[in-house]
């Protein structure tokens, strides 16, 4: 199926609305820059999701194949356990799609039968339908002590757990910014307002040497109700990228995984 304009504004529109609402500081930034006379444009957005049966990278880029997206690049984690592709759009302007899997099978024993019992518990229904990919967690709460177990072998798993399938994160594409040459003049924009920068690996993850430049926000902690009560977790992110031209001039589209490592740790519980 070719791009259809249409059913493609409207999912990123529904995906913005879920993913802002989860942290209301991504308006204030996005404003922000609106404020500075800039227009906002996302260079991609991300999602997580389970390589178990019926999720996986599959069950999200599916829903952004029919619309005319193709697989662009594979990556791996073996540190994180994790696995990733991203997609492009066929017609340029639309944003890339990175959709990351955890390799539960790499877990212990308890962590895998924690993440299997939420699993069990989810209707396939929904499966299929363009609206899954912002269906949050279809499964009741976990306990916060089953949470913590998660969190202490991986805090991806923990975040799944109790946010499911939204946006992860969007990411402002620098380049389209008119009064910020950089990534530097961006975070330091960002930081004056008062915002938490990932600082794992630096602020500034990348380089012209690879192409890339990200930074990203600290994700905004968010009141969860668990089985045993409300507690503050960590939620989604802003992130923000600078790409630099290969060697034939055209920008690098792709993602660089020691990159991409880093920005994962900013839905860390620090």
């Amino acid at each position: 199926m070719g791009c259809d304009h249409h059913s493609l504004e409207s999912l990123f529109d529904s995906l913005w609305h879920v993913y802002s609402d989860l942290n209301p500081s991504v308006k204030k930034i996005k404003a922000m820059f609106e404020a500075e006379g800039e227009r906002v444009i996302n260079d991609h957005v991300a999602f997580r999701t389970l390589a178990v049966e019926p999720f996986g990278i599959g069950s999200v880029s599916n829903i952004f194949e029919a619309l005319g997206y193709r697989a662009a690049g594979t990556y791996d984690f073996p540190k994180k356990n994790l696995v990733a592709k991203h997609f492009e759009s066929a017609v340029v302007g639309w944003p890339k799609v990175f959709i990351s899997e955890l390799v539960v099978t790499a877990l212990s024993v308890e962590a895998q039968s924690i993440l299997g019992d939420l699993v069990a518990k989810f209707d396939p229904e929904s499966l299929g339908d363009s609206r899954f990919c912002y269906s949050g967690r279809q499964w009741p709460a976990p306990s916060y002590a089953d949470y913590e177990k998660l969190r202490k072998e991986s805090e991806y798993a923990a975040w799944f757990a109790v946010f499911g399938h939204v946006p992860n994160h969007f990411t402002v594409r620098v380049n389209e910014l008119q009064r910020f040459s950089d990534l530097k003049a961006v975070n330091d924009f960002i930081e004056a307002a008062g915002y938490r920068l990932n600082d794992a690996g630096g602020k500034v993850k990348g380089g012209i040497n690879v192409c890339l430049e990200q930074s990203s926000t600290m994700a905004e902690q968010v009141e969860v109700q668990f089985l045993d009560g409300a507690h503050s977790v960590p939620s989604v992110f802003y992130e923000f990228a600078f790409r630099f031209p290969k060697k034939d001039g055209r920008l690098f589209e792709g993602f660089v995984t020691e990159n991409a490592d880093k920005i994962f740790e900013s839905t860390d519980k620090k």
